[in-house]
């Protein structure tokens, strides 16, 4: 049986309810401080993206503002999460 949960533990998986705290977890809901780490590297990734669109000969630039709107919607995803 130790080896089976310390094989699952080694897997990633949690084995809930065996009596070992240290076992016995729940997710961890992202503090605020993780939330705005996460709209910081977001918005670092959108600057990425202004400045080689700003770039000569850029090929794509429908993509990227693909992209930039795709950055911009986690971003509100985050910020709503982070209000309610």
């Amino acid at each position: 049986m130790i080896s089976s949960q310390n094989e699952a533990v080694t897997k990633g998986a949690v084995i809930a309810g065996d009596g070992n705290p240290s076992l016995d977890t729940t997710p961890l809901e992202p503090t605020m401080e993780d939330q705005l780490d996460q709209i910081r590297t977001l918005l670092e990734q959108m600057m990425l993206l202004a400045e080689r669109s700003a770039e000569e000969g850029m090929p794509d630039r429908e993509l990227l503002q693909q992209e930039l709107d795709r950055l911009r919607g986690q971003i509100d995803e985050i910020a709503d999460q982070m209000d309610g």
